[in-house]
């Protein structure tokens, strides 16, 4: 009995440093995936569909619609891009930043003051009751003969045990921009 809590001790430690020294421990089966943040574990869903993507033309410019998908109405997704524009339906103009709910329909054009753009990043962070659940980052690349947008990362932060994961923004834009960075 002592050398079974002393290998489930050591496999505990062995666990614990490989966290905090490789900043990232993954069970592949189900993508489940513990990051540090300030030294306090964060537990992270990845592949999750939060967002669903279709290209389309709005009125004469091509365009890509963004479907807000979860669980909960009560999420908001606050959508934020560098280039181009979502357009507001009720202003009738092309702007930066716009928030949605599960189910609404958004819509991102490369159309920028009468200026096309080559290249833009759409960054999403999911709040739920003031916390922060989750993250997409999509890429849309206009130059290349393939302009689909791609899903680069999409993050849940789940509840553990009934309780939302203490995530911070700091935390999930540093995370957004390591994403960019790896993919310019």
């Amino acid at each position: 009995m002592a050398n079974l809590k002393t290998g489930f001790f050591l496999a505990m430690v062995i666990l614990l440093c490989s966290a905090v020294f490789n900043g990232c421990v993954m069970n592949p089966a189900e993508n489940v995936i513990t990051t540090m943040q300030a030294n306090e574990p964060i537990i992270i869903e990845e592949n999750v569909e939060l967002v669903e993507l279709q290209e389309g033309v709005f009125s004469v410019m091509e365009a890509v619609y963004l479907t807000m998908k979860q669980f909960d109405k009560n999420i908001i997704f606050n959508c934020a891009v560098d280039s181009g524009g979502f357009f507001d339906p009720v202003e009738r103009i092309f702007i930066k930043n716009i928030s949605a709910y599960s189910g609404d329909i958004i819509l991102w054009s490369n159309l920028e003051v009468s200026t096309w753009v080559n290249h833009a990043y759409i960054e999403i962070i999911l709040e739920l009751d003031k916390n922060l659940i989750g993250y997409v980052v999509i890429a849309i690349n206009i130059e290349s003969d393939n302009k689909s947008p791609v899903f680069l990362k999409s993050v849940l932060f789940p509840e553990i045990d009934g309780e939302y994961q203490n995530v911070s923004e700091e935390y999930v834009k540093a995370a957004i921009e390591k994403v960019k960075d790896e993919n310019r």
